[in-house]
């Protein structure tokens, strides 16, 4: 039996809320300035990039490795979360010490169809994903409201491979 590709989000898995550590946002300020032919960023717009969902407040992209289909997306400051500079700074650093104060950042395996409808849900910093499927759906099958937890999702995702299957 073949395993569903997945793809990685970050996510804060305690109270306190989604923070870097400043050796985080240095390495990743390394990285986007030698992946640069113009002006170098900083790491206070690293920082702020990362820290406030850059992708939602509608600014041109300068330093991220470009994404076309950002309307595809369910939220638009998930893009962040799985953005593989981010990724590869964890893998390099470790989580412990890519995690600011008050956070600790989790990397979750979601399955690779559904990264696009992810959303990141947050109480008192604490965040957990859901998956807001109707984005995806409304292109399959028209006029279906759906809104399913990451169990559910998968479930359905196995049920409908099945039916491919069987086609």
């Amino acid at each position: 039996m073949s395993h569903a590709a997945t793809s990685k989000v970050v996510i804060n898995a305690s109270y306190g809320g989604f923070h870097l550590s400043n050796a985080c946002i240095q390495r990743m300020t390394e990285i986007f300035n030698a992946e640069r032919s113009e002006a170098p960023v900083t790491a206070e717009e690293v920082d702020y990039a990362f820290t406030r969902g850059y992708y939602s407040s509608g600014d041109a992209d300068l330093y991220a490795v470009p994404i076309p289909d950002i309307e595809e997306y369910a939220e638009a400051s998930t893009i962040v979360r799985i953005h593989p500079v981010l990724l590869q700074v964890i893998d390099e650093l470790g989580d412990k010490a890519c995690s600011g104060p008050c956070c600790h950042l989790r990397v979750l395996d979601v399955p690779t169809p559904l990264v696009k409808a992810v959303t990141i849900t947050e109480y008192d910093g604490a965040e957990s994903i859901s998956y807001d499927l109707a984005p995806l759906l409304k292109k399959m099958i028209p006029n279906t409201p759906w809104d399913l937890k990451h169990t559910e999702a998968t479930d359905l995702l196995a049920r409908i491979r099945q039916l491919a299957l069987q086609v």
